[in-house]
C-alpha cells in the first residue's frame, strides 16, 4: 500500500498500535511497511530527471516557474518563448484596442523554405476579404427583422417590436395581459386562457352606504350588506359589456337594495335580502351614464 489514488500516502501499520496490542517487531511486517514506502518514493517525480511521467499531471491552477526557454518542437513554451514566437507589433498597439493596418502578424508559408514570415494586417485583411468574397456576401433581414448588410464589417439583426411583443435583452416574449388589463380592455396586450380565468375571479366590494363599482376592477362583484344599501353609478363603464353583482345580507335582517340615477328603465326592487336570501344582479352598460340592471334570486 502506498498512495491512495488521490495523492495521499497510506501506511500499512501503526507501530504505536502494535505496541498497544502486544505485537512484536517482525521482519515480514517491517518489509511490508518499507516496501510500501519504497513504492511510494518510486512513484514520485525525481528532481534530476531519472523518472518518466506515467500520467497527466493536474497542476491545480498553479504556475510552473523558472521554466527554461524551449529549443525543440517537443519542449513546453514559457511565456518569454511564446511572446517571442507569437507576438503583436507593440509600437502600433500599445495604446490601441483594435487592429491597425500596420500591425504585423506571423504566419507559416508552406511554399517558402524559411517557413515563418510576417505580414501587416492590411494585407492579411485584404486576402481574407478577397479570398472569402465577403464583400459580395450579405446577411439580409427577413420578415420582422431590421439590419444586416455585407460581411466586410460586423452586422446586427434586430427584432422588430410589433404590437403585443416585448423584445428583451435575451429573448422575445408576448406582452401578456394581466387580469387588470383584461378587465380594463387595455390595448396591445395578448390575452391568455389563464388571464381570462384570473380576470373573472370574484371581487369583493366595500360595504358602505353607497356602494362604489369600478367597471375596470372586475367582471363579477360580491357584496355582503350590513344594512340598506344604494348601489352607486359605475365608473369606467364600457358600452356593450356586462358586469355581475351578487348581494347577500350579513345576518337574517332584511336589507333593501336601491339604485343610483344612472340605472334607467325598469329597476328591480329588493327589500328582503339577508344572509339566507341572495340576489344576483346583471348590469349592462348601454352608454355613458346609462346602465340597465336585472335581478335573479340566487338563494332562498
Amino acid at each position: 500500500m502506498s498512495y491512495n489514488g488521490s495523492g495521499t500516502f497510506l501506511r500499512l501499520f501503526s507501530w504505536q498500535t502494535d505496541r498497544a496490542n502486544g505485537i512484536q517487531i517482525r521482519s515480514d511486517r517491517m518489509d511490508d511497511e518499507f516496501d510500501g514506502i519504497a513504492a511510494g518514493l518510486s512513484n514520485c517525480i525525481t528532481r534530476d530527471g531519472q523518472s518518466n511521467i506515467s500520467g497527466d499531471i493536474p497542476w491545480n491552477n498553479k504556475k510552473i516557474t523558472n521554466l527554461a526557454n524551449a529549443t525543440a518542437d517537443s519542449h513546453a513554451l514559457n511565456r518569454q518563448t511564446g511572446d517571442g514566437r507569437y507576438y503583436r507589433n507593440g509600437a502600433d498597439l500599445t495604446a490601441e484596442t483594435d487592429l491597425a493596418d500596420g500591425d504585423i502578424f506571423p504566419f507559416t508559408d508552406a511554399s517558402a523554405s524559411n517557413g515563418m514570415r510576417g505580414t501587416v494586417y492590411s494585407n492579411l485583411k485584404a486576402k481574407i476579404i478577397n479570398g472569402l468574397a465577403l464583400a459580395a456576401r450579405t446577411i439580409t433581414a427577413g420578415n420582422g427583422l431590421t439590419g444586416g448588410g455585407d460581411l466586410t464589417e460586423n452586422r446586427t439583426l434586430a427584432v422588430g417590436q410589433g404590437t403585443g411583443i416585448v423584445v428583451n435583452a435575451d429573448d422575445v416574449a408576448v406582452d401578456k395581459a394581466s387580469a387588470a388589463n383584461i378587465r380594463a380592455c387595455a390595448s396591445n396586450k395578448v390575452v391568455t386562457a389563464d388571464g381570462i380565468e384570473s380576470a373573472c375571479a370574484p371581487v369583493a366590494l366595500t360595504d358602505q352606504g353607497t356602494v362604489a363599482i369600478d367597471w375596470d376592477a372586475g367582471y363579477y362583484f360580491t357584496l355582503t350588506a350590513a344594512g340598506d344599501r344604494l348601489i352607486g353609478n359605475p365608473t369606467n363603464g364600457q358600452v356593450g359589456t356586462m358586469r355581475y353583482l351578487l348581494v347577500q345580507g350579513s345576518d337574517t335582517t332584511d336589507r333593501t337594495i336601491t339604485w343610483a340615477n344612472q340605472y334607467l328603465g325598469e329597476v328591480p326592487v329588493v327589500s328582503d335580502c339577508d344572509s339566507g336570501r341572495w340576489y344576483l344582479f346583471s348590469i349592462l352598460c348601454l352608454g355613458a351614464g346609462h346602465f340597465v340592471v336585472a335581478a335573479k334570486r340566487a338563494k332562498g
